[in-house]
């Protein structure tokens, strides 16, 4: 069988669900890392940037389970912002970063209900 070179993912969250979650402190570390939470509470709609971080790292892991047989977790994904473009900042397995790997390209939509994240995954 020939080896994928790219993957697509995408997943699209309710923001009510996530602002539930988000009250409780334990959920958000077990799930966002400490930039992430910090971009999340400056931000004016941060419920829909939540809501919107967390389908990228859905989408992410869903892209990359078509390139690999290795299951990663939330936390293994941290999503960045520079200039309001969001990217795949870092890629974790085992505590070992793995993002030179792989080009990510992402993007991230929301509305007042809900948010959308789309990822491309390419092997290098």
């Amino acid at each position: 069988m020939r080896q994928q070179k790219f993957s697509v993912g995408i997943d699209i969250e309710e923001v009510s669900r996530l602002l539930i979650s988000a009250k409780n402190s334990r959920f958000l570390g077990r799930v966002f890392t400490r930039d992430e939470i910090s971009y999340y509470r400056s931000k004016g709609k941060g419920a829909q940037s939540l809501a919107g971080m967390y389908a990228a790292k859905e989408a992410t892991i869903k892209a990359l389970s078509q390139l690999e047989s290795v299951e990663y977790s939330l936390n293994d994904i941290e999503i960045g912002h520079e200039k309001g473009i969001p990217f795949v900042k870092k890629l974790r397995r085992g505590g070992v970063a793995i993002a030179k790997h792989f080009e990510f390209s992402l993007s991230i939509a929301h509305t007042r209900n809900e948010a959308v994240a789309v990822v491309v995954v390419r092997r290098k």
